[in-house]
């Protein structure tokens, strides 16, 4: 089975970088304690700032083998159902052939910079 959105059925999303660099194409929907399913689970454990952290399964294959025994969220839907999730969608980060484009930096920052490194 392909994997795909419980919430928009996308079956090809754009990738969400996360801290590290990392692109999370798929974030898996877990049980809480309660048995309800959640996106993010909150923890007991308290960070430096004296916060509870959230949880999450990030997944960085697009396409892997899915056998539908739990539900996927896209990166767009997790975002909205989720604000602690506030990574930047990155489009177009695969060439014509599936795999990374070359020109792809996970560590470059996006934004309006009007340096052109070729200058």
């Amino acid at each position: 089975m392909k994997p795909h959105c419980i919430r928009c059925g996308e079956v090809n999303p754009s990738p969400m970088r996360d801290n590290d660099g990392d692109l999370i194409y798929w974030f898996k929907i877990e049980e809480d304690e309660d048995g309800e399913q959640c996106l993010c689970s909150e923890s007991d454990d308290v960070d430096d700032d004296g916060e509870t952290t959230s949880t999450f399964t990030g997944i960085t294959q697009k396409d892997f083998e899915f056998d539908g025994s739990y539900g996927l969220v896209c990166p767009e839907c997790a975002s909205e159902e989720c604000g602690y999730l506030n990574g930047e969608i990155v489009n177009d980060v695969l060439g014509e052939d599936g795999w990374l484009d070359d020109n792809f930096d996970p560590f470059e920052e996006s934004g309006d910079d009007d340096t052109d490194p070729d200058d």
